[in-house]
């Protein structure tokens, strides 16, 4: 007969659960022109709150012009591309979104930038008819060597409209990271 686990020690579990997870968890390496693989947390609550980690890809490409002309460009491509600004903080270099439900970004599908899965009867990807949370975050940081670092990092959950449940965790295909950075690179000529 099994022994029930008393919500203490559910707990424990979790939090072992949460700390193993974060200690298999690799720290990126960066690339020029591609993807910087790393980690970000995801909090899920319930009656318990457990801490989940996945890996996310960053896009990062390092560009021939000034930290300013970079930051200036990039409002501008984003604007362009429709995506709403939640801030900018010029001290940082950081422009973005932490949280917003796109249903295009910049006249395209989602599911041009991401892979959310697909539905088992019709086969439409999720990415076009589920609703979509995306994290949506791009830095410009100066090198030593005078030029500018451009990173943008996806992340992206989505969920059937209409029905309850856990969302699932989808992946950039790196379209958007991209776009984002030659459409910059277009404006600094």
């Amino acid at each position: 007969m099994r022994t029930p686990i008393t919500p203490p020690l559910a707990r424990l579990a979790l939090a072992s659960f949460g700390i193993l997870a974060l200690g298999c968890a690799s720290a990126g390496t960066q690339a020029t022109g591609g993807k910087d693989v790393g980690t970000r947390d995801r909090a899920y609550s319930g009656d318990v709150t457990m801490r989940l980690t996945h890996e996310t890809a960053r896009y990062v490409e390092v560009l021939e012009a000034p930290r300013e002309t970079v930051l200036a460009a990039l409002i501008q491509v984003y604007q362009e591309l429709e995506i709403p600004v939640a801030g900018t903080d010029p001290a940082t270099g950081e422009i973005g979104n932490p949280s917003f439900e796109p249903r295009r970004i910049g006249g395209q599908l989602l599911s041009r930038f991401l892979n959310c899965g697909s539905s088992g009867v019709t086969g439409r990807p999720n990415a076009d008819s589920y609703r979509v949370t995306m994290y949506l975050v791009s830095r410009v940081e100066s090198t030593e060597d005078g030029r500018t670092r451009l990173s943008t990092e996806v992340d992206a959950r989505a969920q059937a409209r209409g029905v309850s449940g856990y969302p699932v965790q989808c992946q950039s295909r790196g379209t958007l990271e991209t776009r984002i950075a030659e459409m910059v690179e277009e404006r600094i000529g």
